[in-house]
Parts: C-alpha cells; structure tokens; sequence
C-alpha cells in the first residue's frame, strides 16, 4: 500500500527532479525548532493517513530515504511488527521522502507515504 502526499512541488539539490529531493534537502528545508511538528501537521491533513489510522485513531510512523541501506531498515521495522506486534502492523507505515525509498518500499509489500518539500501548510 503506498499513498502519495504530495500537493505542491518541492526543490531539488543533488538529486535528480525524477527522485525528488534528497533527505537532507526535505529535514533543511524545515524551521529548525518546528521540524518534527510541521511533518506530522502535513502528515494529518491526510486522509490516506486518517484510514492508517483506522476506528482506534493508531499511527505508527518512521520514515526513510532511498538509500539501501535505510530502505532495508524500514523494511526490517515493519517484518518486525508484523510477526511481533500483529496488532500494530495495519497502523504501521514508513513516511518516504524521496522516489527511490517509496517504490523499493511498495515493491517489498510495505505501507508507504510519499513526503516531499512543498507539502507544508
């Protein structure tokens, strides 16, 4: 399952426009002081994120880049929720910051929202 959070456009610096803008670019381009808070305020606004979350209002979020090596963490956190805490996993999604970490994210069966600069209110 994977849902596409994006509403505007975003800027790029080394990555190419088709990947979107690397993860640093993503955490820079926010307020220092307000970074957590304004990802989840866009976050909410959501409404594929309100079905995660289902009657009990439960969201379990992390977020990765497209780099292998922290693709193949996420993916790791959810195989481990899905045979530890069964009950979490359909409130459990990885917040993608870039193309590259949303397909290989998709393409190994796990829930996955699309973040990109320019999504802030």
């Amino acid at each position: 399952q994977s849902f596409d959070l994006q509403a505007g456009t975003g800027g790029s610096s080394s990555s190419s426009e088709a990947d979107g803008p690397s993860a640093m670019t993503v955490f820079e381009s926010l307020e220092e002081q307000r970074r957590h808070s304004y990802v989840l305020s866009s976050l909410l606004a959501s409404q594929d994120l309100r079905d995660i979350g289902g009657m009990e209002r439960r969201v379990v979020l992390t977020w990765t880049s497209g780099e292998p090596q922290f693709v193949a963490l996420a993916i790791n956190m959810a195989q481990s929720v899905h045979r530890h805490a069964p009950e979490l996993e359909p409130h459990f999604c990885v917040v993608a910051v870039d193309s590259a970490a949303d397909v290989a994210l998709r393409d190994a069966g796990v829930c996955a929202l699309r973040y990109e600069t320019g999504t802030l209110p």
